[in-house]
């Protein structure tokens, strides 16, 4: 993923598969991104400025590549398998007056 600094692009992440759908939270600015998942898994993401997170060399948590797994690669904050959905799809950080519980919660 990359942004326009106003004079040049800068990448903001990199290692995301297939990103389905991406917001940014209203309140914080925090960058939400939905992952389509390869073979097993799907994922959510929370992405820091200048992330890798892990594509190819991970699919959800799981390694499935060793040669490229590192400990810096920022792993996903929600994974779920096949089993429970085929496919991820982006929403928002709820901020509105519509239900107080779901304050601050990625949809």
């Amino acid at each position: 993923m990359l942004r326009y600094t106003g004079q040049d692009w800068e990448p903001i992440a990199w290692g995301l598969r297939n990103p389905w759908g991406w917001s940014f939270d209203r309140e914080t600015g925090e960058l939400w991104v939905a992952d389509v998942g390869w073979q097993s898994w799907e994922e959510v993401n929370k992405v820091p400025l200048h992330a890798n997170l892990g594509w190819p060399a991970y699919e959800g948590t799981e390694c499935i590549k060793p040669e490229l797994c590192s400990a810096e690669m920022v792993q996903p904050l929600v994974v779920y398998d096949h089993e429970a959905g085929k496919s991820v799809t982006g929403g928002y950080v709820s901020r509105g007056p519509e239900g107080p519980a779901l304050e601050g919660v990625y949809l």
